[in-house]
């Protein structure tokens, strides 16, 4: 129990009468000595002081604050702790000052938590109200003993550590460049390009335009192109991330398409001569370009040395070899076309010298040569060959010499024959005429096959 200060020295005042009476000063006991003690004659001297019991003084009431967390971060929860130096019958509540212009707090156990908001230094400080006894309520100042403040503890709220502001990179720029493999190309002829993104992105998407009015929307970085239209075209391409924000767009890629040229004809020659071909005999050839080429006419080197001759372009031309030898003739076409070159061809001949016997009297020996031989082969076979077997005796023909005549009807191929006296002994009848004989079967009235 807390007692105010009057109530204290009124308390002490006996033991404090009770010790100067007890306890001389020490000056007095050293200069006056002490009446010696008439111990038959006074009995109240002989019975013992009786001593006061002055109780010990009543140790205040204190209050200490603790907080698990000095330096807490914002919005973070820290806890109040209060501890007391004695006992303390009860108490009514704890009120919490937390220094942040918050509202105080009031609980009734010893302990509470609290967040700060912003970063600062905030002085919490708690205040008791203990439950006073009936006595001490009567007591002058009873307003004096109804409060215990605590102890002050200083709250340091830090501000979050911000992070480190970003580096500042220099981005690499997006570029895109178009390649085509081959920029020179007939019509018709497909053009493969290929678009290069750097850096690469997966999910872009690429628009090439061909120059022609033809363009293409892709995922990929590979597209290809048949060109219509002869001249040159200019292609690009441009590359589009995947939120359609445009990227880069390609330099242009010329293109140049040519027109479609025909194959080249070809140089035929036809000869207008018999082999074998003998010095002096004129021999002609004709020349053609295949398939037709308009041309300016056409050159012959025949091969014997002579100046070439040049003919029109029909290609029809003769010449005469006066020498011996093999011979090579070769012809070149010049046409009306600047994209073709001159065109030739070649054939060879081969010229025999002159001799007295004529080519074509070798031929008629030559035949009749081999009609000697096929005569003399027949002979031997015929010579050589086995008689035939002799039939089997039986009945001899009849030889009949009648003249008959023919009547031929329905176009058949049977003759009938009519006979003025028909016998019916005449079996098969051998049939002679002029041109040759031969066996005929008749058929007589009354006999299925005579």
């Amino acid at each position: 129990m807390q007692r105010s200060g009057p109530s204290k020295v009124i308390a002490c005042l006996p033991l404090l009468i009770g010790m100067m009476l007890q306890a001389p000063p020490a000056a007095n006991q050293a200069s006056v000595k002490a009446p010696p003690v008439k111990k038959a004659n006074n009995l109240a001297a002989a019975q013992p002081a009786q001593r006061i019991y002055v109780p010990p003084a009543t140790t205040q009431a204190a209050l200490t604050l603790t907080a698990d967390n000095l330096s807490p971060m914002p919005n973070q929860s820290v806890n109040f702790t209060l501890t007391w130096n004695r006992n303390v019958v009860r108490v009514s509540s704890y009120r919490f000052d937390w220094g942040d212009k918050s509202p105080d707090s009031d609980t009734t156990a010893p302990a509470a938590t609290h967040r700060y908001a912003a970063p600062g230094v905030y002085a919490v400080r708690v205040t008791a109200i203990p439950i006073l006894p009936a006595e001490m309520m009567k007591a002058p100042n009873p307003s004096q003993a109804r409060s215990i403040p605590s102890n002050a503890v200083s709250i340091d709220v830090v501000a979050p550590a911000q992070p480190p502001p970003p580096i500042q990179t220099q981005l690499q720029p997006t570029t895109v460049a178009l390649t085509a493999d081959k920029t020179s190309v007939s019509l018709g002829d497909p053009v493969n390009f290929t678009a290069n993104l750097n850096p690469q992105s997966p999910a872009a998407q690429f628009h090439f335009d061909f120059g022609d009015g033809n363009t293409v929307d892709t995922a990929s970085n590979l597209a290809s192109h048949n060109y219509s239209v002869a001249g040159p075209h200019s292609a690009t391409v441009t590359a589009t991330d995947a939120n359609g924000n445009q990227q880069a767009s390609s330099p242009p890629v010329e293109v140049t398409v040519l027109e479609r040229t025909p194959p080249a004809p070809v140089v035929l020659l036809t000869p207008l001569f018999e082999e074998p071909v003998v010095a002096g005999q004129p021999i002609s050839v004709r020349v053609a370009l295949n398939p037709p080429t308009r041309n300016k006419g056409f050159e012959f080197d025949w091969g014997d040395g002579t100046l070439p001759q040049r003919v029109n372009s029909e290609g029809l031309v003769t010449h005469t070899y006066t020498t011996p030898g093999s011979m090579k003739v070769v012809v070149t076409a010049f046409t009306d076309e600047a994209y073709l070159p001159p065109l030739q061809s070649s054939l060879p001949v081969q010229i025999y010298p002159k001799s007295w016997w004529p080519p074509s009297l070798g031929i008629v020996a030559a035949a009749c040569g081999a009609l000697i031989v096929i005569a003399v082969i027949r002979w031997l076979i015929f010579k050589f060959k086995p008689d035939p077997p002799l039939p089997k005796p039986g009945p001899s023909p009849h030889i009949v010499q009648q003249q008959f005549r023919y009547e031929v009807s329905g176009g058949s191929s049977v003759d009938k024959l009519k006979m003025a006296s028909p016998s019916r002994n005449i079996g098969p009848l051998k049939l002679s005429s002029g041109m040759g004989s031969q066996e005929h079967r008749i058929t007589f009235p009354g006999r299925a096959d005579t």
